[in-house]
């Protein structure tokens, strides 16, 4: 008895792909923005009257910035998984856009509230 296995013949999408690649694009440059962002942030908060803690408001901005980190590694890394797959992908990188500026707004709140004087 011989069983042939029928590979899968699906067509990769143009389409996708291209799309796939521009929204991981946009991911990484709000990726790399924010963190620029965040550097100029602590950067700027040379005086801090009593009351205010530098040193949370900037651990914060650290762990957001790892979850964020690895966001956007399961992102690319989800993506040509489903491009190898033949899968569409167009909507990991654009789910990972949305998460990526989300998550920094969150990260630029949590240090405003550390560092704010009550």
């Amino acid at each position: 008895m011989t069983v042939f296995v029928v590979p899968d013949v699906r067509r990769r999408a143009v389409w996708d792909v291209v799309l796939s690649v521009l929204f991981l694009i946009g991911t990484v440059i709000a990726y790399f923005g924010g963190a620029l962002m965040s550097v100029f942030l602590m950067a700027f908060t040379d005086y801090c009257p009593p009351g205010c803690d530098v040193d949370a408001g900037v651990g914060r901005v650290f762990a957001v910035g790892a979850v964020i980190t690895f966001c956007v590694l399961a992102a690319i890394a989800g993506t040509v998984v489903l491009q190898v797959r033949r899968r569409r992908s167009w909507w990991v990188g654009l789910a990972a856009g949305i998460l990526v500026v989300g998550l920094w707004i969150v990260a630029f709140t949590l240090y405003t509230d550390a560092v704010s004087v009550p």
